[in-house]
């Protein structure tokens, strides 16, 4: 007995160059099935995902011994709010300042001037950065409230904060224009 007897649907397999059919060669006039179309629309829905995540990634966790890199000029760059929307901040005329020493600090706000200098009001909002399970947060408290805000990321140039209700705040470092004759 031959293979082909014993296996009859083998010999009916016909492979084309984009598809396969099980019923042997494609009819004239049928349409080739092609999965190319389906996996570029695929490709290009994860591309966008992707590129955020390894965007994201870029920014150095925060650990005990970067916290001093919290210090200083911030702005925000962007906010994402907890169902997924956005809003970017392409210019702002208050920015904040961050002091920070041995897991206490204040943050306030200032407003840059073209000579270089800043205005602020004597206000500011006082911090204590707490550890917690390798996370850090800030945890304000004032005579009207209490808050914390988890610090998720922090580098050189940016830093991002996860507040209660899972809104998150991008911060850029703030390079200030300077111009004087």
């Amino acid at each position: 007995m031959m293979s082909s007897e014993v296996f009859p649907v083998i010999n009916r397999w016909a492979f084309h160059t984009d598809s396969f059919s099980l019923s042997g060669p494609r009819p004239v006039g049928a349409k080739k099935i092609s999965a190319r179309p389906q996996l570029l629309r695929l490709g290009a829905k994860l591309l966008l995902p992707v590129l955020v995540l390894l965007l994201g990634g870029c920014k150095e966790s925060v650990s005990s011994d970067n916290l001093s890199k919290l210090g200083g000029y911030w702005e925000i760059e962007q906010v994402i709010f907890s169902n997924g929307e956005s809003k970017t901040y392409t210019a702002s005329t208050v920015i904040d300042f961050i002091h920070i020493e041995a897991l206490q600090g204040f943050r306030k706000k200032v407003q840059p001037k073209l000579d270089g200098t800043y205005g602020t009001s004597n206000d500011a909002e006082m911090f204590t950065v707490q550890e917690r399970d390798g996370r850090f947060f800030l945890a304000y408290r004032n005579d009207l409230s209490n808050w914390e805000e988890e610090l998720v990321a922090l580098d050189n140039d940016a830093f991002s904060l996860l507040n209660e209700k899972g809104i998150r705040y991008d911060y850029k470092r703030f390079e200030p224009i300077s111009i004087t004759p």
